[in-house]
């Protein structure tokens, strides 16, 4: 997927209001595939390792939004375990939010 840049309005669209975006040459790439391991491996520049399937269940609702996301897919499709792989061009410093 393609990276974004808001050029005015990123916080009003919040209140139902309009923004204006626009991609930019820089792209990610996410891979998910589902394993009988009874675990989750996430393997990105910004953070690698994995967690048990229980771990993740039990974990609170304000964890990371990127868990949050795998434990409902687990749930939704039955998965016993994950592999995600994430690739990027895009810095945190990039400021692509």
């Amino acid at each position: 997927m393609p990276g974004k840049v808001m050029i005015t309005g990123e916080y009003s669209v919040l209140d139902g209001g309009r923004s204006l975006g626009m991609t930019v040459d820089r792209w990610m790439s996410v891979v998910i595939e589902g394993y009988d391991s009874g675990s989750v491996s996430i393997d990105s520049q910004y953070w690698t390792g994995t967690v048990s399937t229980q771990e993740l269940m039990d974990l609170p609702q304000q964890t990371e939004p990127v868990l949050r996301m795998v434990r409902h897919a687990m749930r939704l499709f039955g998965l016993n375990g994950l592999r995600v792989t994430v690739t990027s061009d895009i810095k945190v410093s990039d400021g692509m939010g």
